[in-house]
């Protein structure tokens, strides 16, 4: 089995950016530009978030008005419980690379 490893130079390392946001803030982007891994988990997250807030809506307007939108109240729960497996598979992963980033010898 033969692995391909691109070498990391001081050169790409230094050509990290930092972009600033419209509001002045600024956030951390990666060689190629593209959104870092944080901003991502962080987009993640939020997602995770706005479907749990769908589904507790959806549970509550249920509850309201009984059971005439009980299969649009399941789907909202069905896909904040879906978002929130995935992500923690994603960060499951993440956290399994980091540890065996560490146990890597130099």
């Amino acid at each position: 089995m033969s692995v391909n490893v691109n070498v990391v130079s001081p050169d790409r390392v230094a050509t990290i950016e930092i972009a600033t946001k419209s509001d002045g803030s600024q956030k951390g982007r990666g060689v190629t530009g593209n959104p870092s891994f944080v901003d991502e988990m962080g987009r993640a997250i939020k997602r995770v978030d706005a479907y749990q807030k769908r589904a507790d809506q959806a549970m509550e307007d249920g509850a309201i008005k009984g059971a005439e939108d009980i299969h649009e109240a399941m789907i909202r729960l069905q896909e904040a419980e879906i978002s929130l497996r995935m992500f923690m598979q994603v960060k499951n992963k993440a956290l399994e690379a980091y540890r065996e980033i560490m146990r890597l010898q130099v």
